[in-house]
């Protein structure tokens, strides 16, 4: 019976961790107009108070929390975009256009998606 439970545990655990990597997992739809800004953060306006709030896209969500992004359009992405891709990738830390610097989660990883 021991035996048993211990099985279980371990299927338990190896479903929950499953289920941990599913939700890590964002999707990023890209575009031919995402310059390098659209692609860490989008910036938005208050219309009451005229204040700027910055808020992650999927990328820097990812980069921030860590999990997994996919980036589908790849090829569709401009080279200003591509340039601050390749900075995170290669040295693991972005320069977010809220004025701050974010080094990459452990577990930060991406999937490109092009044609």
């Amino acid at each position: 019976q021991q035996h048993h439970q211990q099985h279980h545990q371990q299927h338990h655990q190896q479903h929950h961790q499953q289920h941990q990597r599913q939700q890590h997992l964002r999707l990023f739809s890209l575009h031919a107009d995402l310059n390098a800004r659209d692609l860490l953060m989008v910036r938005t306006t208050d219309n009451a108070t005229g204040n700027t709030t910055w808020t992650d896209t999927p990328l820097t969500n990812a980069a921030r929390n860590g999990g997994c992004v996919i980036l589908d359009g790849l090829d569709k992405l401009r080279s200003d975009a591509l340039s601050s891709l390749a900075l995170v990738m290669e040295h693991g830390w972005m320069a977010l256009p809220d004025g701050t610097r974010l080094v990459a989660h452990d577990s930060f990883r991406v999937i490109g998606i092009g044609h």
